[in-house]
C-alpha cells in the first residue's frame, strides 16, 4: 500500500484532490550510492541526488512538472521515495490571510471646516463598508460635536460618527474594537502634530502586523515637515515593526482652488508624504461640490489594491481518526493563470537563506509561514494559491 501523510486513509479532506507522487525516473539514488541523473520535464527540476530523495515537486515519469526551486538554487530533494515507489499526496488550498489595515486620521475641527466635516459624518461608514473585509480598523483624531456646532457668528464645529462603525453619541463615539475616537480638537496646521501626540491614547487600537495609514482632511497645510513627521513616526516605537510598513493619504487643497473660501492654503507638505509613500491624494476642492464620495471612494480603492498576504496559513485538521505527520507534508504556489512551483522546507528562519517555508513550532506545529524572501514574492503575486500536500516525504532546501 503506497504510504500517505495520515496514519491511514479513513476519510478524505472536504474538497481535497488525490494525485500521484512517483519518483522522478533516475532522479534518486540509493543510501551512499552515486548520483544519478534524470532529465527535468516541463517546468521540472532535473533529478540529480547522492543519497538523497527525489528531486523537485512529486512527479510522475522523467524529471516531471511543476519542480521548481522557488527561491533558493539546486534540485536536490531532502526526502522523496525510493526508485519505483510510490506515495499519494492529498493537496488542501490554505486559505490565503492578508494583512489587517489600520487607519488613523486627524480631521481639522477649525472653524473653516463646517462643510466638510458634514462631508467626513456622510462617508465615512460608506469608506469603511468599503474595507471592512480586509480587517480594518478606523482611529479618528477629532474634537467631539455636530459640525454644525456654535452658530454663524461663532462657529464651534466638531463630529461625531453614526452606527454600524461608531456609537453615534459624542463624547462617547468609540466602538471597540473597530473603531476609536480620540476625542481631542485640530487645527488648521497641526494634524500631523496630533497625529504623533496622540498615539499612547489609540496604540491599544493598532496591530502590530497591520499596514498603517495615517490621513488627514483639512483646508490648510501643516506647520511640521514631511521629513519631521516620518521621524516621528520612526520615533514611536523604535525597534518595533509596529510602523514598519505605513503610508500617508488625505484629503486637502491640492492646488489651485475656484471654489470661494474652500482652500486656506495648498496643502504641499501633505502632497509630499503622499508622494513619499506611493499613495493617492483626493482634492478637498473639488471633493467639496460632489460631496466627498467620490474622493472617498478613491481613497478605499487605494487602500484594498495595497493588500498583503500575511505569509502564513494555518495547517488544515486531519480527518476524523487520521494522525498529522509533519516529516510528510510538502508546499507549493501557484499565481493565477501560471505554473506550480515547490516552495521547499527549512528548519527554522535563522535557516532561511534564500527562502522556503517552516513551521511555527517545529514539535508541535499548526501554521506554515514562508520565509521573507518567499514572503515577497507572494506578495507581488496579486490572488496567489498555496497548496498544502500532505503524503509524500518533504522536500527540503538543499544545504
Amino acid at each position: 500500500m503506497p504510504s500517505i501523510g495520515w496514519s491511514s486513509i479513513g476519510g478524505v479532506l472536504a474538497g481535497a484532490a488525490l494525485a500521484a507522487c512517483t519518483a522522478a525516473t533516475g532522479g534518486s539514488a540509493g543510501g551512499g550510492g552515486s548520483a544519478a541523473s534524470g532529465a527535468a520535464g516541463a517546468g521540472g527540476v532535473a533529478g540529480s541526488a547522492a543519497g538523497g530523495g527525489a528531486a523537485g515537486a512529486a512527479a510522475s515519469g522523467t524529471g516531471g512538472s511543476g519542480g521548481v526551486l522557488l527561491d533558493a538554487g539546486g534540485g536536490t530533494g531532502g526526502g522523496g521515495v525510493p526508485d519505483g515507489a510510490e506515495c499519494q499526496e492529498i493537496a488542501e488550498t490554505a486559505e490565503n490571510v492578508y494583512r489587517p489595515i489600520d487607519i488613523i486620521w486627524a480631521l481639522d475641527t477649525s472653524d473653516s471646516m463646517v462643510n466638510e466635516l458634514t462631508a467626513v459624518e456622510a462617508n465615512l461608514n460608506g469608506f469603511y463598508n468599503y474595507i471592512a473585509g480586509m480587517n480594518a480598523r478606523v482611529v479618528v483624531v477629532a474634537k467631539p460635536g455636530s459640525p454644525n456646532g456654535g452658530n454663524l457668528f461663532n462657529p464651534d464645529p466638531g463630529i461625531c460618527i453614526d452606527p454600524p462603525l461608531a456609537t453615534g453619541v459624542c463624547p462617547g463615539g468609540s466602538k471597540p474594537p473597530n473603531y476609536q475616537h480620540v476625542e481631542t480638537s485640530v487645527g488648521s496646521n497641526n494634524a500631523l502634530e496630533k497625529l504623533l501626540q496622540a498615539y499612547p491614547t489609540y496604540k491599544p487600537t493598532l496591530r502590530e502586523e497591520s499596514i498603517k495609514y495615517f490621513a488627514v482632511v483639512t483646508d490648510d497645510d501643516s506647520d511640521l515637515s514631511a521629513a519631521a513627521f516620518t521621524a516621528g513616526v520612526a520615533a514611536l516605537e523604535p525597534g518595533s515593526p509596529m510602523f514598519a510598513d505605513w503610508r500617508f493619504f488625505g484629503i486637502f487643497c491640492t492646488g489651485s482652488c475656484g471654489v470661494l473660501l474652500a482652500c486656506a492654503d495648498t496643502g504641499d507638505v501633505y502632497k509630499q508624504l503622499v508622494a513619499q509613500t506611493g499613495t493617492i491624494a483626493g482634492d478637498l476642492c473639488g471633493g467639496n461640490q460632489a460631496g466627498f464620495q467620490t474622493v472617498f471612494t478613491q481613497l478605499a480603492q487605494t487602500v484594498v489594491s495595497s493588500k498583503k498576504l500575511a505569509c502564513e496559513w494555518e495547517i488544515p485538521p486531519p480527518p476524523a481518526g487520521e494522525t498529522f505527520d509533519r516529516a510528510r507534508v510538502n508546499v507549493t504556489f501557484t499565481p493565477q493563470g501560471g505554473a506550480t512551483t515547490d516552495i521547499y522546507y527549512v528548519d527554522s528562519p535563522a535557516k532561511c537563506g534564500a527562502g522556503g517555508w517552516y513551521y511555527d513550532d517545529p514539535t508541535t506545529p499548526t501554521k506554515i509561514l514562508v520565509c521573507p524572501e518567499t514572503c515577497t514574492t507572494l506578495q507581488a503575486v496579486p490572488d496567489a494559491k498555496l497548496d498544502i500536500l500532505f503524503g509524500c516525504d518533504t522536500r527540503v532546501v538543499p544545504e
